[in-house]
């Protein structure tokens, strides 16, 4: 019979596997589309000068539900508006046409699913990865952050959770 090695934490491995090479490739794309939109002339909220101030981007031009109230002049939309931006610079992309754009910027860029894949992690991976993270913990913060799992979740430790295969959140 041959000896064969065998990780005591290879499950956990797998599932965090499983988890991580979506998020992942969904990183990577965020990133990528990120440094392109700043390619373009896009600013991210931070780098405007209002906000670099103090104030929120919107807060001149904001009613107290976060609408904007005052349009955006042309030449703040390209800087401001991720579209605006892509499209204003087209002409300098080689081969780059509208329709390419529609595949880069707004809703089938797919930019916004590494935000969505933080809040649909799995119970088991989560719990993985906090068992995992609290081996760097003081005594405190572990007790405090388990009582918030087990109030959230309904399992008094970690390894229940993710040890339970039944387990779908």
């Amino acid at each position: 019979m041959a000896y064969v090695h065998q990780n005591p934490d290879t499950y956990t491995n797998a599932i965090i596997a499983r988890a991580e090479s979506t998020r992942a490739q969904q990183a990577a794309l965020r990133v990528f589309l990120d440094a392109f939109y700043y390619e373009c002339g896009s600013q991210a909220r931070y780098q405007r000068p209002d906000y670099v101030a103090g104030m929120s981007p919107d807060h001149n031009c904001s009613d107290f539900k976060g609408q904007q109230t005052e349009p955006y002049t042309q030449e703040e939309q390209k800087k401001y508006v991720r579209y605006h931006a892509v499209v204003n610079a087209l002409p300098q992309i080689p081969n780059m046409t509208k329709k390419d754009a529609t595949y880069l910027v707004g809703r089938l860029s797919g930019r916004d699913k590494l935000h969505e894949s933080h809040h649909r992690l799995g119970m088991l991976a989560m719990a993985i990865y906090l068992e995992r993270l609290s081996k760097e913990w003081t005594d405190e913060r572990k007790i405090a952050i388990l009582k918030a799992f087990t109030w959230l979740t309904g399992y008094s430790n970690y390894a229940n959770a993710y040890n339970n295969e039944a387990e779908m959140r």
